[in-house]
């Protein structure tokens, strides 16, 4: 069974993630002075808080997939198939030539 809460709890990390990679380019573009080191975290953190977002809104997008394919009991919903009755066979079309 899958937990209904864990959206919430998912949701929880990554607002809490992004936060704290806005805080620490906050902190850095604030304090000055500038190093190859304190760019290298601004860029990890930059790159942290966008893998973290794309890969929340993938997830979503999947979750909310599976639903629709598997329903929201979990077990796969069956489309229903009507059977398809073949066409009466056509004659070809004669060529007219020289």
């Amino acid at each position: 069974m899958i937990d209904p809460d864990a959206w919430r709890v998912r949701r929880s990390l990554v607002i809490g993630t992004i936060l704290w990679c806005g805080g620490i380019v906050t902190y850095i573009t604030l304090a000055g002075g500038e190093s190859s080191l304190r760019e290298t975290v601004a860029v990890g953190a930059l790159t942290l808080a966008g893998s973290t977002l794309g890969s929340y809104v993938f997830g979503a997008i999947w979750d909310d997939q599976n639903k629709r394919r598997f329903g929201a009991g979990g077990r796969r919903v069956e489309t229903r198939v009507e059977e398809v009755t073949p066409a009466a066979p056509v004659a070809p079309i004669a060529e007219e030539g020289p």
